[in-house]
């Protein structure tokens, strides 16, 4: 049990890193689909 909180912390402490660039990918997605439906 331990070794699985262990795991999903590092996964979560992985996740908080990187959600600025997952947010800047999907910003990018955003604005390129608005642009292709107009």
């Amino acid at each position: 049990m331990s070794m699985l909180m262990i795991t999903l912390q590092n996964y979560y402490n992985v996740i908080s890193c990187e959600q600025s660039t997952w947010s800047r990918i999907l910003g990018a997605i955003n604005l390129s689909l608005s642009e292709a439906i107009t």
